[in-house]
């Protein structure tokens, strides 16, 4: 296809993508307003609820990064590498994603365990990027790049899931051994799940979390409402553009030839 296509077209699809993500902000920020948001306390397994709290963990981690302690991280990993294609040098290719795995929040009148998945953090703090160059010449590894995101102890964190009690949870982490859990954590869930009155403490995990972000409910309801605010706009008129300088290039291939 003609570049005087492929740039409007792709114009278009961007320009179509921000409007769709803007409105899907705007329901969210719909969703969070006709909800309160509950003491952790009272969550009660298998009914929806919104919660905020500080994060806490007794083991906390080193991220791979910034070498910050913290309550949770993911790393994701990329490797520039020597290509096979034609006209490439080389190419960035993922090494995957590391995570910590869980953490609890609390209040005054309890505390809960969080084990966010990739679908449902929605981390607001930047995030950090640090590329790594080879030290050696004649490898084909290049440079390494590590993008970090992190909850750090003591940070507001908000979510929106339907808990499920302590058992549910182990019986899930057992079955699940890619969740990376951090192995003096995993020693302190063990010793959760036999500790009288544990068993009740609601865990948000798996499909059962919906949302989870490192701030306040009413921050995180600005930011989207925010953001909804410049994408639906900016998306029509860049969507608007585009189809225009698509139907123009059209038009003039459509138009007979002089010769």
């Amino acid at each position: 296809m003609h570049l005087e296509f492929t740039i409007p077209l792709l114009g278009f699809l961007y320009g179509a993508a921000l409007i769709i993500g803007g409105f899907s902000k705007r329901a969210q920020v719909r969703q969070f307003k006709t909800m309160s948001s509950a003491p952790i306390g009272s969550s009660a397994a298998g009914t929806r609820t919104l919660i905020s709290g500080k994060a806490y963990s007794p083991n906390p981690v080193i991220s791979p990064v910034s070498k910050e302690p913290c309550v949770f991280y993911t790393n994701n990993t990329e490797r520039k590498l020597s290509s096979q294609e034609k006209n490439k040098a080389y190419q960035w290719e993922s090494g995957g994603t590391e995570t910590s795995g869980g953490f609890f929040i609390r209040d005054d009148s309890g505390t809960a365990l969080v084990v966010p998945t990739p679908q449902s953090l929605d981390i607001q703090k930047p995030e950090l990027t640090v590329t790594e160059e080879s030290a050696f010449s004649d490898c084909k590894e290049f440079a390494t790049k590590r993008s970090e995101r992190l909850i750090r102890a003591d940070e507001t964190i908000t979510l929106l899931g339907t808990p499920r009690p302590l058992k549910d949870f182990m019986g899930y982490l057992r079955m699940n051994s890619q969740l990376g859990m951090n192995p003096d954590f995993l020693n302190e869930l063990l010793r959760l799940e036999n500790a009288p009155g544990s068993s009740a403490m609601p865990c948000f995990f798996g499909s059962g979390l919906e949302k989870v972000t490192d701030q306040t409910l009413d921050g995180y309801v600005a930011g989207l409402g925010s953001s909804a605010s410049f994408s639906i706009p900016a998306g029509t008129l860049i969507a608007a553009a585009s189809a225009a300088f698509l139907l123009y290039a059209l038009k003039n291939t459509a138009q007979p030839s002089a010769f």
